[in-house]
């Protein structure tokens, strides 16, 4: 049976039901969690106890789980892997894409083989997206 901690309001006792270690929250605030988790996730990090709110004490409990450490400590792994590459050129996507947008004959204003203009953009996307 879950514990109870007495409150006083006006001089009245209100009961509140506390959360006993391991059981799982209420579906609501489960779902109020999952919708406000960016708002939570700085509410933490600005200091906020995780003991204010139900929610806070949930989205602290997720971020805190070995699940999510490995999470994290995968996306480390994966940052320093792209750290370690060599820089790539930039600058090839800027000249591309600006002959297609304003230079007349490009398949973009002109009439051309059928293809051209979707070849063409997808291209110049392309070198937009590696840059």
């Amino acid at each position: 049976m879950p514990a109870s901690s007495g409150i006083h309001r006006n001089g009245a006792v209100v009961t509140r039901r506390r959360e006993v270690a391991g059981e799982r929250p209420a579906i609501w605030i489960r779902l109020r969690a999952r919708l406000q988790r960016l708002s939570l996730d700085h509410r933490l990090a600005a200091g906020e106890p995780a003991w204010a709110s139900a929610e806070l004490r949930w989205r602290a409990a997720q971020l805190t789980s070995p699940r999510a450490w490995r999470g994290l400590a995968e996306e480390i792994d994966r940052l320093l892997e792209v750290v370690a590459q060599p820089p790539r050129p930039r600058g090839a996507a800027a000249p591309l894409v600006r002959q297609l947008l304003r230079d007349g004959g490009s398949p973009l204003y002109a009439a051309d083989e059928e293809g051209a203009l979707d070849g063409s953009i997808r291209r110049a996307r392309a070198a937009l997206l590696l840059d």
